[in-house]
């Protein structure tokens, strides 16, 4: 079910005393993933009663937790033990727990089945990369909906309502398409960078 960014921040208004959650997930390359946080960052601020849950591939999830986490303060823990944390989570749920990294912002890492040190650059000049990918998209819609599922099962005890909107990037089909079927408001996020990288992929 698609809907305007300006509803769907209408559905995450103050309804109860719980915080409402979004869910936001960029297509994973990182001129999709900076404007995207960006745009997270600023409704948040707009309204501090909505978290935002930021999902990533294990790739681009350490790479901002690096980025976020330890910016400006001392890391807790080497950056090398946070992502054997993360792995071993992947290993039992298919998805990691949330990482706050502001006040209404979370990292959440969904599993997509390819390796940890699997290279997004050098390896998709494969031949078969185009068929690595279509796969890990499969796997990481099925975590997807795994790691809904846990927050509508937890919600009860948690300070967040169910999820209010998903939010997700361009080429992210198969996000939409678990919004739908979990009857989830769902809204494709368009950009400058979006319009840029179709073109460079199209010519």
């Amino acid at each position: 079910m698609a809907t305007s960014v300006d509803s769907a921040v209408d559905l995450a208004s103050h309804g109860s005393s719980k915080r409402s959650r979004a869910l936001f997930i960029p297509y994973p390359v990182q001129g999709q993933i900076n404007p995207m946080m960006h745009l997270a960052k600023t409704l948040t601020n707009h309204d501090p009663n909505l978290h935002i849950t930021f999902i990533n591939n294990y790739h681009y999830h350490t790479h901002l937790m690096a980025k976020l986490l330890d910016h400006g303060r001392e890391a807790s823990g080497s950056p090398s033990a946070k992502r054997e944390v993360v792995v071993e989570e992947l290993g039992r749920t298919g998805f990691s727990k949330e990482t706050l990294v502001q006040p209404n912002i979370g990292l959440v890492c969904v599993d997509n089945g390819l390796p940890a040190d699997y290279d997004y650059v050098t390896d998709q000049d494969s031949p078969d990369s185009m068929r690595v990918i279509y796969e890990s998209l499969s796997v990481m819609s099925k975590n997807l909906r795994l790691f809904v599922e846990h927050l509508e099962e937890n919600e009860k005890r948690s300070c967040y309502t169910k999820v209010s909107f998903i939010a997700v990037g361009i080429f992210c089909g198969w996000a939409m398409d678990v919004g739908a079927d979990l009857g989830i408001p769902t809204v494709e996020y368009l950009h400058a960078h979006s319009f840029a990288y179709l073109q460079w992929l199209l010519q």
